[in-house]
């Protein structure tokens, strides 16, 4: 029990016992010539688009590739098929890039 006693005292005395900070002398001084000899680097920050603007943008070139292809089919005609997609193609259009101007600038 003794023994349990002194070591919880010995414990209790090194966890209080505030530690010793020893700096050397010249240690600044070496770590500012240290940071003076190292070049400044410049990083030049690229801004990525995200995956879902890259894919936003890839549909929209599809969509409008695919207006070109179909707006010489589809005529004066209202009631062609080519008409109708034509049509279903501008508003996918019209949602993409409201979605891309809601979103902020790509």
């Amino acid at each position: 029990m003794d023994q349990n006693v002194e070591l919880d005292a010995r414990v209790e005395r090194a966890l209080e016992q505030a530690p010793v900070v020893r700096i050397p002398e010249g240690f600044a001084a070496k770590v500012a010539a240290a940071a003076a000899a190292q070049p400044v680097v410049r990083v030049r920050v690229r801004r990525r688009i995200s995956l879902g603007h890259a894919m936003t943008l890839g549909a929209m070139v599809v969509v409008l590739v695919a207006l070109f292809v179909v707006a010489p089919m589809a005529g004066t005609k209202v009631q062609s098929w080519p008409f109708a997609l034509e049509m279903v193609l501008l508003a996918q259009l019209a949602g993409l890039g409201f979605g891309v101007m809601r979103k902020g600038s790509v």
